[in-house]
């Protein structure tokens, strides 16, 4: 930089505004890096979540088509939201180079950070900025906090971005040159860029607009022909006729799936543009509420909006070279904030499409004041380091103490669910909205009731009985729902979980599953929980839910118990169903006391069963299990039962009743009575580690 005094034009090297380039760079990979490796998300761990139990079963059922689950709203599972593309490149990624899901996220998204750069500083060259200024502007953007932090995040919004610039580029470059391969690939990362995410293409589309009106405004003042004029627009209108095709069929694909799903209808694109974005709305433009919010969001995502503001008017009142740049890259920047005011003020993570313009209008700034301040050099300079130092400020004392935190995610519920619950289970949620949070940790597929629908038993209903046949595992029950013993009352009586809940994770209750309660019971033990956060709760006394009865759904019996024919309507495990295998076959826990209730498909017949004792119980040093008996009543509807079939295994004396049994009987019914088969102990139910192979009827 060379300078002779307050009044001398000023101009910059590209050697030292390189050097800034490159510490600002080192500063940003550095802080974008840091807990690389640890699998939780902070920055709206809401949004992140969703992209990535989509990624992860994308990857998991290898289904890299358009129709890829979304499983947190219940079934039907597949209803896509955004195009997968993003999801796509993350799978690849962990399958190439084997790694967790989050990490090849964090690399995707890097990645498409870093190659938006060498877009920008080709569209800075676009319009006229010095190859040694566009360094220092780079690397203004380079420490901005947004871009560090949301860099690293399981989200879309980078790569879209990546797109969304190149196409800004391309497009400017095709309307200056009239090149084809230009108007070409700026067609193809348009409509790459749009069906990623719509809300950041359109930000980066406005310019481009406004580029193409001046393009034609500036031909017609220099007495262009109408043909000509003509023609101009047609190749400014072509370049997004694509992308527009492109959104088009895939808002109507996705919002035909999403109107008929009886939760996810809240993602069709009336739906969110009257709601969540607050497009159509003036009030939502014009609310002190709505700008107060976006204040904050401008003091995370950048920096203070009084020093935003002051220091860009400085630039325009000191800085006339400057002024137009200034003004123009605000505007970019504000329209995005006009255009979906509460997509912007709710969700930081919107700024990531757009802070680039006003980051570089603070850019303008800072050159400006250095090129056309009157005042001594290392005053100029100072004064033009400020937005480097507001927005590191920002950034190390806002976002970088959520990013520092060392966890791998989750909570000791969702670790309790991922250990305990079975694998192909459903989870219900009630009071987190549709977050996917829980259900991510958790690795279980969800029912999330979204906020007010938990009053609606129709809903509520519905909902289930979609589920057609999925095993509910545990109900959740957060924040003031608790307490409201309605709705308490009639969630359990929808899902069917054991009325009381089994334990309590800081604000939330679980409710479980019959069929694992009593397995959970056990595991979680009276001396507390491993899990953090984690309280068992006292039951209700003289109530033992591990004996107690309980009704089985068809659907659900279908998934749980497919080695028994005809399927069991009622069940009481002890110790709960959990299975586990036995020369080749999968077995069922029948600790006594258990019974299974079965309504025979003919009134007489003959049933088989295969049954036994673990070899563990009786070939043991030390004590050793008695014996049990493994029965067979007919019940009528009163509860009288009659006996029709006994075995006494002791398989400790009995070298013939060890390992699985097979035995045959016959059976007489009446058209309202049923089998019970049971299993009782015989002295004690020490070591008693009865099974059940299968039943079926003959």
């Amino acid at each position: 930089m060379e300078s002779n005094d307050t009044t001398a034009q000023f101009r910059f090297s590209a050697k030292w505004t390189l050097v800034v380039f490159l510490a600002a760079l080192s500063f940003h990979l550095y802080f974008v890096t840091v807990n690389w490796t640890y699998g939780f998300m902070p920055g709206h761990e809401f949004r992140q979540a969703q992209t990535a139990i989509i990624t992860e079963y994308i990857n998991k059922q290898n289904n890299f088509g358009i129709d890829y689950e979304t499983p947190i709203l219940g079934k039907p599972w597949a209803f896509p939201l955004e195009f997968p593309f993003y999801q796509w490149t993350v799978a690849l990624v962990k399958r190439t180079l084997s790694l967790e899901y989050f990490e090849a996220a964090r690399g995707v998204s890097l990645t498409c950070f870093y190659l938006s750069l060498p877009a920008l500083f080709m569209l800075l060259g676009s319009w006229r900025i010095d190859g040694a200024k566009r360094w220092l502007l780079l690397a203004l953007i380079l420490v901005s906090p947004v871009y560090i932090f949301y860099s690293r995040a399981f989200l879309i919004d980078p790569m879209a971005m990546a797109f969304s610039a190149w196409f800004l580029t391309a497009f400017v470059r095709a309307m200056e040159t009239r090149s084809w391969k230009w108007w070409g690939w700026a067609t193809a990362v348009g409509t790459i860029g749009i069906l990623i995410k719509s809300l950041v293409f359109l930000v980066w589309l406005f310019p481009a607009a406004l580029f193409g009106a001046w393009t034609l405004w500036r031909e017609w003042r220099r007495g262009g022909s109408t043909r000509s004029l003509l023609r101009t627009i047609g190749f400014g209108v072509g370049a997004v006729v694509a992308p527009y095709a492109a959104i088009t069929w895939w808002v109507g694909y996705t919002d035909a799936i999403k109107e008929v799903h009886r939760s996810a209808w809240i993602f069709t694109s009336k739906a969110l543009t009257e709601g969540n974005f607050g497009t159509f709305s003036l009030e939502s433009r014009l609310a002190r509420e709505t700008w107060s919010v976006m204040g904050e969001r401008w003091s995370e995502t950048l920096a203070p909006p009084w020093f935003i503001l002051s220091f860009l008017l400085l630039g325009v009142l000191l800085c006339p070279k400057a002024r137009k740049f200034i003004l123009g890259a605000f505007v970019i920047w504000m329209f995005g904030q006009l255009a979906f005011p509460y997509a912007y003020a709710l969700q930081d993570y919107y700024f990531y499409a757009g802070a680039v313009f006003v980051v570089l209008a603070l850019g303008f700034a800072a050159a400006g004041l250095i090129e056309e301040l009157r005042a001594p050099l290392a005053a100029r300079l100072c004064l033009a380091a400020a937005p480097f130092i507001v927005m590191g400020h920002t950034y190390l004392t806002g976002y970088y103490q959520l990013q520092s935190v060392k966890s791998p995610g989750g909570s000791g519920m969702t670790a309790l669910f991922q250990d305990m619950l079975h694998s192909e289970s459903v989870i219900v949620g009630v009071g987190q909205d549709w977050s996917a949070i829980v259900p991510y940790y958790s690795k279980r597929r969800a029912l999330m009731v979204r906020s007010g629908l938990e009053y609606d038993q129709d809903y509520l209903r519905g909902a289930i009985d979609d589920l057609d046949g999925a095993i509910i595992s545990a109900l959740f029950i957060s924040g003031e729902r608790r307490s409201n013993k309605k709705v308490v009352e009639d969630l359990t009586t929808i899902t069917g979980v054991v009325p009381t809940p089994l334990f309590r994770h800081l604000d939330t209750d679980v409710y479980v599953n019959p069929i694992f309660y009593s397995d959970l019971y056990n595991r979680l033990g009276p001396g507390g929980s491993v899990y953090p956060n984690v309280e068992p709760i006292d039951q209700p006394e003289g109530v033992d839910f591990t004996l107690n009865e309980f009704e089985l759904h068809r659907n659900l019996a279908e998934s749980v118990f497919p080695m028994i024919d005809p399927l069991p309507h009622r069940m009481r495990i002890r110790y709960g169903y959990s299975l586990s295998e036995i020369d080749g076959h999968d077995v069922l826990n029948f600790h006594p006391d258990s019974d299974l209730w079965i309504q025979p498909e003919k009134p007489s017949g003959r049933m088989r069963w295969r049954y036994g004792i673990k070899d563990t119980t009786w070939d043991r040093e030390g004590a050793k299990s008695d014996g049990v008996d493994f029965i067979v009543w007919v019940e009528s509807p009163d509860g009288e039962r009659r006996e029709i079939f006994r075995d006494e295994v002791v398989p400790v004396t009995d070298e013939s009743k060890r390992g699985i049994i097979d035995a045959e009987f016959d059976y007489e019914a009446g058209p309202d009575e049923v089998l019970v088969f049971g299993c009782r102990a015989r002295g004690n139910a020490a070591f008693d580690w009865a099974f059940v192979v299968d039943i079926t009827e003959q």
